[in-house]
């Protein structure tokens, strides 16, 4: 599900210019059934828009790794509400007489695409944290090749003190890093995104700080064949 794709951009900014059109103009537009026919097929074609974007969202949730069947599942069924809820504001919108009708369409619309957007940004949350599980994978195998070189190393009577001391680092900070993502996921999946992402950075910071971990046993490695 590619989340920044040229659709997502709908916001439907252009509404608040209908807003001001039908806030400023309200006896032209009550008394001319033409211009009140162009407002009604400006609606229509934006909601239109609204309802391809989820129906590209949803076919595109197969295609993705990132959740379970039971989470696509959820994801399809949830953007099958809202693209009920657009189907029948598109109805509401043929019906609309006056320019109260529109304005209260438009509020509502508006309302429901801001809840769309935090949506959204909920589910760009769990694939970045399944970006960063891949990675602490990556990381605990490469700890257990770290641990058999350690006891090949031991076997020689070779003194691993440090080396040890900073392979426990390594392993508390991809510890840190997995219980991050795993809150963060969590906060997610209750659309709290603001505490999932800044769960994120600080996953993205304890993963950093391995890094440099790792680049020490590196060198301590090499040290230790070297003398």
């Amino acid at each position: 599900m590619k989340m920044k794709s040229k659709s997502s951009r709908i916001r439907l900014i252009t509404i608040a210019v209908l807003v001001i059109l039908l806030s400023t103009s309200v006896n032209a537009v009550e008394g001319d059934q033409k211009l009140l026919n162009l407002v009604r097929d400006f609606l229509i074609g934006k909601v239109d828009k609204v309802i391809q974007y989820l129906e590209d969202m949803k076919s595109k949730v197969d295609l993705r790794d990132d959740f379970a069947d039971e989470q696509k599942n959820e994801i399809k069924s949830r953007c099958n509400e809202y693209i009920n809820f657009f189907e029948d504001k598109k109805s509401e919108i043929n019906t609309a007489e006056t320019r109260y009708d529109f304005i209260s369409l438009v509020r509502d619309m508006r309302q429901k695409w801001r809840e769309i957007g935090a949506y959204k940004e909920s589910l760009k949350g769990i694939i970045f944290c399944s970006k960063f599980d891949k990675v602490v994978v990556r990381a605990e195998n490469l700890s257990d090749r770290i641990d058999a070189k350690i006891s090949g190393l031991e076997e020689n009577k070779t003194d691993t003190t440090k080396l040890k001391g900073l392979h426990s680092e390594f392993d508390a900070k991809i510890d840190l890093v997995e219980e991050k993502v795993s809150d963060a996921r969590e906060k997610f999946k209750s659309e709290r995104n603001r505490e999932g992402y800044t769960l994120l950075r600080e996953a993205k910071k304890s993963l950093h700080d391995a890094y440099k971990i790792l680049k020490d046993i590196v060198r301590e490695f090499r040290g230790l064949r070297g003398g």
